[in-house]
């Protein structure tokens, strides 16, 4: 999992392997401070190469939303199989602010749809230039 934060209300993170119960001990001190400090965030969740959450990670999810359910403005979801759309419409019960899904050529738009800056939204671009640094 990798977090994108604009230092601002809005946060990106894109998963890109299976969610783990640590991962979940990085994210939420930072949505929770980022709350206290600004009332409500917004929300970019990419999934790339999601393999999955452990079942202490679920745990940690779970006890998060209930706890935040209101503290969301915008969530944008973006992914690429039928049924992470299916869990963006089913989320939207479960939280105050607006929910929606994007596809995987549309990280962009949603972005935009978030109010991101530019800078933020150029996060692949920067995983780009992260990789080829560590392949050097």
């Amino acid at each position: 999992m990798k977090i994108y934060d604009s230092g601002d209300k809005i946060i990106g993170i894109k998963i890109d392997s299976t969610l783990t119960k640590e991962d979940y001990q990085k994210l939420i001190p930072l949505l929770e401070e980022r709350v206290d400090k600004l009332n409500k965030l917004k929300v970019l969740i990419q999934f790339e190469e999601f393999d999955g959450i452990e079942p202490g990670a679920l745990l940690e999810e779970l006890k998060f939303d209930a706890n935040h359910r209101d503290d969301f403005e915008k969530v944008a979801i973006v992914g690429h199989e039928r049924w992470q759309e299916w869990a963006t419409k089913l989320s939207k019960l479960f939280f105050e602010g607006e929910v929606k899904y994007f596809g995987a050529g549309e990280v962009p738009l949603a972005w935009r749809w978030l109010g991101a800056r530019e800078k933020l939204r150029q996060f692949d671009v920067n995983d780009e230039l992260n990789k080829e640094a560590e392949q050097a």
